[in-house]
């Protein structure tokens, strides 16, 4: 499915998004807020807010869909749509794209160094980031897939050293429990990556591929 708004997009991210500089947290959530705008500019498809996602009734078949994490809605959108936060601010993803019923998500992260602080959540493996970094070099921002950072070999090993970790608390717990304590202990998922964005030597290379896969993937053909 081939609409002005798919070209529009690749240039606007490749041309605009990507050149754009370090936008400090300090300024609230500026870097998502430019990146919507300029979506929105761009691409003359206005940036529906999460209320009124939810509010709409135009809206209601594809809600499930980006909820579950769908790469397909059940219908086909007759104008693209793009939401944003459409789970909810705290919620995966940042940005939710639909165009015909192609579902595609992007996630926003920033931060003064050139490193992502990634917590509790793994990088999904086919998700879209954007990174905006206080790097002191003339790039600033960067895109990649979640394989580009995190390979599926070591996916397996963490997500196994996260089960582990979780059913070694387990034990404990039933002793506090049945002692009769108030007290528990959470086995919280935590993943470190010490490896550059920016800087790495594939970054041009993961670019053209992350964009590349979104504009293919949004322009599959309508079912």
């Amino acid at each position: 499915m081939k609409t002005p708004f798919l070209p529009r997009l690749e240039a606007c991210l490749r041309d605009r998004i990507l050149a754009l500089p370090y936008l400090p947290k300090t300024q609230g959530s500026a870097f998502d807020l430019v990146v919507r705008n300029t979506i929105e500019r761009e691409t003359n498809i206005p940036c529906t807010t999460s209320e009124g996602w939810t509010s709409q009734e135009d809206y209601a078949p594809f809600r499930q869909a980006v909820r579950k994490r769908l790469d397909r809605a059940p219908v086909a959108a007759k104008t693209p749509i793009v939401v944003a936060q459409p789970n909810g601010s705290q919620q995966w993803p940042d940005l939710a794209i639909i165009h015909g019923n192609n579902i595609a998500y992007i996630e926003f992260k920033t931060n003064k160094d050139d490193k992502i602080v990634w917590n509790g959540g793994l990088p999904r493996r086919d998700g879209f980031y954007l990174f905006n970094s206080g790097l002191k070099a003339r790039k600033q921002t960067t895109a990649f897939l979640g394989h580009h950072v995190l390979p599926d070999p070591d996916r397996a090993l963490l997500e196994q050293a996260a089960k582990a970790a979780s059913a070694a608390a387990a034990p404990f717990n039933d002793r506090l429990k049945n002692a009769g304590s108030s007290w528990n202990h959470y086995a919280r998922a935590m993943f470190n990556c010490s490896a550059y964005y920016l800087r790495h030597p594939d970054a041009q290379f993961r670019e053209n591929e992350a964009i590349a896969f979104l504009i293919h993937h949004l322009g599959r053909m309508t079912r």
